[in-house]
């Protein structure tokens, strides 16, 4: 204690601290040129030098899904349960289809007609078929002259044989009516319809006498029945309206010429039934006719090629269908979750299972964005598993390196993905692994330890001992990477064995 007042005395002279710089420089010296460096000499010699990165993550599945139904249903069978195996495509859940699958049937027996196309049997059918039309058709012609000729009958009945008492002269110019009418120019119309009435009757039966046994003149007979059965009937109505102003005529003889006209005009109705009747039938059986040809010539031509794609397609939508209620494994893989019991009604896009990849696992791990540069997809890795301990090594590689960054605990960091270069069974999904990435090697290079490098600012040096030479030579040098073993690469300034 007292040697140190005495030195503090000392330095509070100018002389003292004078003399203190100098001995603090000469300790130093001492330090520097002293035998410290000797005691740590090394050689340079050439070998390897690897640099690391460490990180630790957890194993997972390669594969992880959660799986839905895409649409709604009643659970109709469970074929997996929760820690079975499955493999790809496999069923896992299925709902009630029963009114898909007949749909589907229905679809398929449709299109299997189309590509076996028509049996000679079926054309027979269509030939038959046809050939019934078509004499059903010659048929109604047949009866249609017979229509046209009993409606002539009894239009020429109404005119001159049941209105014969109301008019005289009837078949001559000057018709007259049998009795006087208040209304003069009613009286003289009816009289000039009723001589109309003679001529259009004598037109018709020549019409009838040389009408011709074709479809096309039958047409043309039948549409002019109806348009003279039309005249005849408002002759019959004008007649009508002139028994109403009747003069000089006894009701009971009114009431017979009534009578004469409703039996006229209800024989006038028939015949208009009868014909327009036949008209439709005619028409009707046409359209059969037609309709038997066409699919005649359907079953000889075979298939429309449009027809049959048309019909895949309606296959090929049931089919999508029908995939929409079953639940199958996109992987082989084990089944991890199961909540589907038969009979339970499900919504669509609710995941009712779950399925992990079967065997294959990879290790995620955040790598420090200090170390993110030094890691590339391919490098080698060791890794150890908690679980297991540090003396049961695996080897892998680096597979994929997240582009961005995640932020772990404030820090920056990069997921990597690593894959075992083996599976092994023991190894299961969750697990702990530590990873020691091998990101460079360099092989047969000049390496010093690290410890032998001291640092002039920007400049690293060594101090190269020569022989003969009683003080070390500082001596820059340029380094390469710096491996984990303590020994840093030496790209330049020293040579092997110095």
């Amino acid at each position: 204690m007292k040697h140190i007042f005495q030195y503090a005395r000392f330095f509070k002279t100018r002389a003292g601290i004078v003399a203190g710089i100098v001995i603090i420089l000469i300790a130093g010296y001492l330090i520097f040129k002293g035998d410290a460096p000797v005691n740590n000499l090394v050689t340079v010699v050439r070998g390897s030098v690897s640099q690391e990165v460490s990180a630790t993550g957890k194993t997972k599945p390669v594969h992880d899904v959660n799986l839905a139904f895409e649409k709604g249903g009643k659970i109709a069978r469970v074929y997996r349960d929760v820690g079975d195996s499955v493999e790809a495509g496999g069923l896992i859940v299925a709902l009630d289809a029963s009114e898909l699958s007949a749909q589907l049937a229905e679809a398929q027996a449709k299109l299997d007609k189309l590509v076996r196309g028509a049996r000679p049997e079926d054309v027979k059918i269509a030939q038959t078929t046809l050939a019934k039309a078509e004499k059903d058709l010659e048929n109604y012609y047949a009866n249609a002259a017979d229509i046209v000729n009993d409606a002539y009958a009894k239009a020429d009945d109404a005119v001159r044989k049941q209105l014969d008492t109301l008019f005289s002269n009837d078949e001559e110019t000057n018709v007259q009516l049998s009795f006087s009418t208040t209304d003069s120019q009613k009286k003289i119309n009816v009289e000039a319809q009723r001589g109309k009435m003679t001529s259009d009757l004598n037109a018709w039966k020549s019409e009838l006498a040389n009408l011709q046994n074709d479809d096309i003149s039958l047409d043309a007979a039948l549409s002019s029945a109806v348009a003279r059965l039309n005249s005849v009937r408002s002759f019959l109505t004008v007649v009508t309206d002139n028994t109403l102003s009747a003069t000089g005529v006894s009701a009971s003889t009114l009431n017979d010429y009534r009578a004469l006209i409703t039996t006229a005009r209800t024989n006038i109705n028939t015949a208009l039934t009868n014909v327009n009747a036949q008209i439709q039938e005619i028409a009707s059986q046409k359209l059969t006719k037609e309709k038997a040809a066409d699919e005649l010539a359907l079953k000889v031509a075979g298939s429309d090629p449009q027809e049959i794609a048309g019909q895949e397609a309606a296959v090929a939508l049931v089919n999508a269908q029908l995939a929409k209620t079953v639940i199958r494994a996109p992987f082989a893989g084990i089944v991890t979750m199961q909540d589907a019991e038969v009979g339970e009604i499900v919504a669509a896009n609710i995941p009712v299972v779950s399925v992990i990849s079967k065997a294959k696992l990879e290790i995620e791990a955040n790598v420090p964005e200090a170390d993110t540069a030094k890691v590339n997809i391919g490098n080698s890795a060791v890794i150890t598993f908690d679980a297991f301990g540090e003396s049961l090594k695996f080897q892998g590689k680096v597979v994929a390196i997240d582009p961005a960054a995640t932020v772990v605990e404030g820090v920056p960091a990069y997921k990597t993905t690593f894959m075992l270069d083996r599976e092994n069974p023991a190894i299961k999904p969750g697990l702990t692994a530590n990873v020691t990435i091998k990101t460079q090697t360099r092989e047969n290079v000049l390496v010093i330890p690290q410890r032998s490098i001291v640092y002039r600012g920007s400049k690293k040096v060594v101090l190269v001992i020569k022989e003969g030479v009683p003080e070390p030579e500082e001596r820059e040098v340029t380094t390469g990477i710096r491996g984990t073993e303590g020994l840093i690469e030496i790209l330049s300034g020293v040579s092997e064995g110095e």
